[in-house]
């Protein structure tokens, strides 16, 4: 019986060192499990999107359009992410949806700033598997 991918890909997570890796990590693991987008924060805590060396962001490279994500950083997700919100407070992974009504919320009422949030993920995905990834600093 082999290792299921989740806890394989936590594992290699875990080690990386750079943002780079990760974001090769992710793309891998997202062709493996077939899904089209992924994406990660470095820090819940701040969430600037990663460039390349280029000034590049990391996101492009795996599929996501810049316009959107150049208006992501305009919305000032760090106040407004409900997604990352719920990363900082748990450890478990969590499905999570565009759709701020739906049960995926278990009935969280949402700030006007959180709603546009998810409106503008709804753009792109209709939710998502949120990982909670911990390092051994935080």
């Amino acid at each position: 019986m082999g290792i299921p991918h989740e806890v394989h890909f936590h594992d290699r997570i875990r080690g990386q060192d750079t943002f780079a890796g990760a974001a090769q990590l992710l793309a891998e693991s997202s062709q493996v499990l077939g899904w089209d987008h992924v994406a990660f924060f470095g820090d819940v805590h701040d969430l600037g999107l990663q460039q390349d060396d280029s000034g590049s962001y990391l996101l492009e490279e795996l599929g996501w359009p810049k316009q959107a994500l150049e208006d992501w950083v305009k919305l000032k997700p760090g106040q407004h992410c409900p997604v990352s919100r719920r990363c900082a407070m748990r450890s478990a992974p969590f499905l999570w949806s565009a759709n701020a009504r739906s049960d995926a919320w278990g009935g969280h009422s949402f700030e006007p700033g959180q709603r546009q949030m998810l409106d503008h993920y709804g753009q792109i995905v209709i939710g998502g598997l949120a990982v909670p990834v911990r390092h051994a600093d935080g």
